[in-house]
């Protein structure tokens, strides 16, 4: 059997991929701030910050996936939080790097979260990988993450970058408040509601990595988004659609949300029309290929 070793296991897409691993039969290990097994994984500690990590657990581990960062939408985007955000990323990829570089180790296969928001405001333009990064600050942000993630790829393990779109999901992310809000017959109009949304099914999302560990010949960056970007307007129809509600679209006023959130805010504006061509290039087959299948199951659950 197996070992995957994850870190940020306890978030949406981690505790998905847990189950979705162990199901195929992969024995699953994370790491956390705080070592604290449950049933069904052994968890080991790590510190960032001070650069120290369990050494059992990179040398168990087959595969690593990173997926460890701070939520971007949690707080307010004050200085500090930015650089919370940055530094959860990149000093947490490095601190992986260095362990691997020093620990004696079997790990074949690398494997770290990136984010669309890499692309920033990009309008209608077809968003391929080969795109330039924007200069704002989530894109300097995953500039630097996936920069810290290749350099593991010097150390001669297999390394791939999944830039993750918005997760679908009920457990968290995007979707629940949107539809606690449409619940209650109000639908918020963030901006234009024209900007492109990449979306992506959280099954998707996690079978995507399990792709990329599967698969010898995938390496380098990919988009982990759905085949089928949509507005934000046709989102939230969607959305109530599925849902059977009528609902009133009410513009949200950028500048509250500015004063709540900070600059978070220029993210929920921006468009990115991202393409999957790449990932479904190495055979990877989407079970929610569009919007209303991926809405359909999530609300069946």
């Amino acid at each position: 059997m197996e070992a995957v070793l994850i870190t940020g296991g306890s978030g949406l897409i981690g505790t998905r991929l847990t189950t979705l691993l162990q199901k195929e039969g992969f024995e699953v290990m994370h790491l956390s701030r705080k070592a604290k097994n449950s049933d069904t994984v052994k968890v080991y500690q790590w510190n960032i910050s001070k650069n120290l990590i369990e050494e059992e657990a990179v040398s168990r581990a087959d595969h690593i996936i990173n997926l460890a960062g701070a939520n971007v939408a949690e707080k307010r985007w004050t200085k500090e939080f930015k650089n919370e955000i940055l530094q959860s990323r990149v000093q947490g990829v490095n601190t992986l790097r260095q362990a691997l570089s020093r620990i004696p180790n079997k790990v074949k296969t690398f494997i770290s979260a990136s984010a669309i928001g890499y692309y920033g405001d990009r309008d209608n333009e077809l968003l391929t990988e080969n795109i330039s990064p924007a200069s704002d600050f989530l894109g300097a942000t995953c500039v630097l993450w996936e920069a810290a993630a290749q350099s593991v790829a010097k150390l001669g393990i297999r390394t791939t970058l999944l830039r993750t779109g918005i997760v679908l999901s009920k457990q968290g992310g995007a979707l629940e408040p949107l539809m606690k809000s449409i619940q209650f017959g109000v639908a918020p109009v963030i901006g234009s509601g024209k900007q492109y949304y990449s979306w992506i099914h959280i099954d998707d999302i996690c079978r995507m990595y399990i792709h990329a560990i599967s698969n010898e010949n995938i390496s380098g960056v990919y988009n982990g988004v759905a085949p089928t970007p949509l507005s934000y307007i046709d989102l939230i129809n969607a959305v109530s659609d599925a849902m059977g509600k009528r609902k009133i679209n009410a513009p949200v006023p950028l500048w509250l949300l500015l004063l709540l959130k900070g600059d978070f805010v220029k993210s929920l504006v921006s468009s990115a029309k991202c393409s999957s061509k790449k990932i479904t290039d190495t055979g990877f087959v989407f079970e929610f290929p569009t919007l209303k299948q991926a809405l359909h199951d999530l609300l069946k659950r």
